[in-house]
């Protein structure tokens, strides 16, 4: 399976700390954010998420991060075919997404 934690049982055992989710809803229009982000729109009835605090220290660089975990409870109440989805993200390079692949191994 490409996308093993793709379940509510996987999912429910995951916590993602990096960029709010809630962050990504808010600032892009949201055909981009279907599109870019659509594992994320998927689960986001299903996601907790908790602003980490902000520290005039690092307040350009983790000024949108947050944890993010998926309750049991939460999961259930998605529809079915949300967890049937399995199409392979694609991100486009020329678009400002917010996502960072891993390069490593790759042909350049």
């Amino acid at each position: 399976d490409a996308l093993p934690i793709w379940s509510v049982d996987a999912l429910s055992k995951v916590v993602i700390i990096g960029n709010s989710f809630q962050g990504f809803v808010e600032r892009l229009p949201s055909r981009m954010f279907l599109r870019n982000y659509a594992y994320i729109a998927k689960v986001m009835k299903g996601t907790e998420e908790k602003a980490f605090p902000q520290t005039a220290q690092y307040a350009e660089i983790f000024n949108d991060t947050a944890i993010h975990w998926f309750p049991l409870e939460k999961l259930t109440g998605i529809e079915n075919e949300a967890w049937l989805f399995r199409e392979e993200p694609v991100y486009d390079e020329s678009e400002n997404t917010e996502i960072i692949r891993n390069q490593i191994g790759r042909a350049h």
